[in-house]
């Protein structure tokens, strides 16, 4: 079993808005009064609301009876319920993975980025099939090596929340293997979910 749940902050009424913050739990509520800007707390409540209510869903609980703990890298999970899940969120998109087994899942909105990045989370096969070469000079902006750019960097995120390591050195050795996860190309947008059986 796998799930993935996507919705957009411009369909979030205040009246949801309000809803889902009032299921959050306090330190989750004190991260989003936190934030500055309207559409970073509309990505904060949306996500999290889609959390609560799929997990509702599947536990038979109530929204804000789930009890969503942090692991010691900072991974969000469950106790007891047998179910693994994945947050993610950017641009105007909210998101989530849920699975019967370990499970990571990214959500990035397509746009010009440095080259150089790549050097921070990408293997030499990793930047062959990005550029098919060296990197440019400068900021990636043709399309299509976007898009690859933004496969490769989805995977990697989804990998480092499925091993629960986050974003280490390590993923300069794990390989983009576009086999081994589920993409999904929204307009403006690349989504990675990865599972644990899929590696």
């Amino acid at each position: 079993m796998c799930r993935v749940i996507v919705e957009n902050i411009d369909e979030l009424t205040d009246a949801a808005f309000a809803a889902g913050y009032a299921e959050m739990s306090p330190a989750r509520r004190k991260k989003c009064d936190a934030y500055r800007f309207a559409d970073d707390k509309k990505r904060c409540v949306l996500a999290d609301m889609l959390v609560r209510r799929e997990l509702a869903r599947l536990t038979g609980c109530r929204p804000e009876e789930i009890q969503i703990r942090l692991s010691d890298t900072g991974k969000p999970y469950v106790d007891d319920a047998g179910i693994f899940f994945s947050v993610s969120h950017a641009g105007r998109l909210a998101g989530a993975a849920f699975a019967d087994r370990e499970v990571g899942f990214d959500i990035e909105q397509i746009r010009p980025s440095p080259a150089n990045l790549t050097k921070f989370f990408c293997t030499d096969a990793d930047k062959t099939y990005i550029f098919g070469a060296l990197p440019p000079e400068g900021d990636v902006t043709d399309p299509e090596t976007l898009r690859r750019f933004f496969e490769v960097w989805t995977y990697k995120e989804a990998f480092a929340k499925l091993s629960g390591e986050g974003f280490t050195k390590r993923l300069k050795t794990v390989d983009f293997d576009k086999e081994t996860a589920v993409f999904s190309y929204p307009e403006g947008y690349v989504i990675c979910t990865l599972t644990q059986a899929d590696l």
